[in-house]
């Protein structure tokens, strides 16, 4: 695995490696930068990359907020929104808003608290690195969580496509 500051420049695409399962590998050529998964005994969805491993989960089934908890320390260093307006929260109070930036195609942006584009996901699977988001210590998060909130939120519309096609 390599980190995505040594690949800035070139074509990042998320693909997923088993059709059947969701697990998904961020890409530039044959080189893996980060990776998006289940493993059998931890809760949620697990990210990794290069300089870190999070764990995404559900508060509860109610609470449809996701914890995110740095693996290495067990400590819980962010809070996601979902919904139609989602967000990531950390824990020293650092606010960026994902925003939808087509209606009829599937683009989305990170945005900081001051709405700079920090990483675009085009055509739901390229990433687009911008030179702000090179600062960003933690880079590696938001683009790893931004495609699981993406892929929920596809999964979530496929349903509802699903179930308004069988109730006619």
């Amino acid at each position: 695995m390599i980190s995505l500051l040594e690949a800035t420049d070139q074509d990042l695409t998320w693909k997923r490696v088993k059709w059947w399962q969701r697990e998904f590998e961020l890409r530039s050529g044959d080189a893996v930068l980060a990776k998006l998964y289940r493993q059998r005994g931890i809760p949620g969805v697990i990210g990794e990359a290069i300089d870190g491993q999070w764990s995404f989960k559900r508060r509860s089934f109610w609470n449809r907020d996701i914890v995110v908890i740095e693996l290495a320390t067990q400590t819980e260093i962010a809070v996601a929104k979902g919904g139609r307006k989602k967000s990531v929260t950390f824990a020293d109070g650092r606010l960026f808003t994902l925003k939808k930036t087509s209606k009829w195609r599937h683009q989305w942006v990170w945005l900081d608290d001051v709405e700079t584009p920090l990483v675009q996901f085009q055509s739901n699977k390229h990433v687009i690195l911008e030179p702000a988001a090179l600062s960003q210590p933690e880079l590696s998060l938001l683009v790893i969580l931004g495609w699981h909130l993406i892929v929920l939120q596809q999964e979530a519309e496929a349903a509802a496509a699903a179930s308004s096609a069988g109730s006619f």
